[in-house]
């Protein structure tokens, strides 16, 4: 803890209470059964499965110098309140954050980079388990970044279920230890109609509003929504090419699991990154499942291979002990510029394979890309310029990670 960053922020803010919390690629992961073959899930019914959205958030707290806070976000996790410790996996949602209305964060509403899926197939009735929302703010001081809750809210899985509009009050500290929210620390300098709304209501009070709604019965969707895990959330960007992952995997690893791993784990570090995963996402939805409908087999392996390209590049300097780190705005401007050329990049492979050479295998197109611009430049990050990657060297057990697949 930053003991003098502390001293200037509201009482109730701390370490994240989903510091503990699963990565959001871990519900998506393959693991063995006790033959040692990799499991193959079967498709779930969707009964239980609900889209929920993020409305407004009012009366968070906050210092007086926001001048240092640089990134606001908040995190999902589903919480087991009876073992103590969180489940499943996670996600992160995009704040909105205007300086006149300060105790206010907002959620993009016309687009799919607000909302979720939750799919708790054998699991909707279990009073025991919660899903939290914790209100991350990143603050820079001295050129590092700090990670703080702002608050949290919680609501049963159970409750939501049931579908409608929900107001949660906003809470301070951890589900174990709750921290009062003071009045003092709630800074309602509002301006437009939201300030009048303020003036004639009286007091702000700390909650986040969401709606949770039954799915849409779109085709695509539903098959798409079929290929999650049980239990698990999802962001709604991430379904069309979690659907293409899983078809993936289960095609591949049937073959050779061996030469397929590590296509499988560059695609769990990448819904990790926060520069990588909703460029990725964006990039499927609009792009390859767009242009390339019954060609997606050979367009992911295509952007798997740029994927294993982008977190080697030195200059992007891809840490896999800690695939989820936000650096400080100075850093992460060059680094998302990377993400940003090679996703071109990649659109430019798709596109001109499959438009130009119809029917040629993705496997194909990477060599002849190979052979005629050179072998992708490839620079260790670790351990004296050592690939971090490299099954003999390091192995698959990277700290963060349960190996997805134990030993090759």
């Amino acid at each position: 803890m930053h003991k003098f960053l502390y001293s200037k922020l509201p009482q109730n803010y701390c370490r994240p209470l989903t510091s503990k919390a699963n990565l959001p690629s871990y519900s998506f992961r393959y693991k063995l059964d006790l033959l040692g073959n990799i499991q193959i899930h079967r498709p779930c019914s969707t009964n239980n499965l609900c889209k929920i959205k993020l409305l407004e958030a009012q009366g968070i707290p906050s210092p007086k110098d926001k001048s240092t806070c640089f990134k606001r976000e908040i995190i999902v996790a589903i919480y087991d309140n009876f073992y103590k410790q969180f489940v499943e996996n996670s996600l992160v949602l995009k704040a909105k954050y205007i300086p006149e209305n300060e105790d206010i964060w907002y959620f993009p509403v016309k687009n799919r980079n607000n909302g979720f899926y939750l799919n708790c197939e054998n699991y909707k009735d279990k009073l025991n388990l919660i899903l939290v929302f914790d209100f991350i703010s990143y603050f820079k001081e001295n050129n590092q970044v700090h990670k703080i809750s702002s608050c949290f809210a919680e609501i049963p899985v159970a409750h939501i279920m049931r579908l409608g509009t929900f107001i949660l009050p906003l809470k301070g500290g951890t589900i174990e230890q709750i921290v009062a929210i003071t009045k003092e620390d709630i800074r309602c300098k509002r301006g437009g109609i939201s300030g009048l709304i303020t003036r004639i209501t009286g007091d702000v009070e700390p909650q986040l509003k969401i709606v949770s709604m039954n799915k849409s019965n779109r085709p695509q969707l539903q098959k798409e929504l079929q290929m999650l895990p049980p239990f698990c959330l999802c962001h709604r960007n991430m379904t069309q090419i979690i659907q293409t992952y899983r078809i993936f995997c289960e095609d591949k690893l049937k073959q050779d699991e061996s030469v397929f791993i590590q296509s499988i784990d560059t695609f769990l570090f990448s819904l990790d990154c926060p520069y990588i995963c909703s460029k990725m996402c964006k990039l499927w939805n609009r792009i390859i499942q767009g242009k390339m409908i019954g060609q997606e087999m050979a367009s992911f392996q295509i952007l798997i291979g740029q994927l294993q390209k982008l977190i080697r590049l030195k200059d992007f300097n891809f840490n896999p002990y800690s695939p989820s780190e936000v650096f400080t705005p100075e850093i992460s401007k060059p680094k998302r510029n990377v993400v940003k050329s090679i996703f071109e990049y990649a659109e430019y492979l798709i596109d001109s394979s499959f438009f130009n050479k119809l029917g040629l295998d993705g496997d194909e197109i990477l060599k002849e890309q190979m052979d005629l611009y050179g072998q992708p430049l490839i620079q260790g990050i670790y351990d004296g310029e050592h690939d971090p990657f490299d099954k003999y060297y390091n192995g698959l057990n990277l700290q963060a990670y349960e190996t997805y697949v134990q030993q090759l």
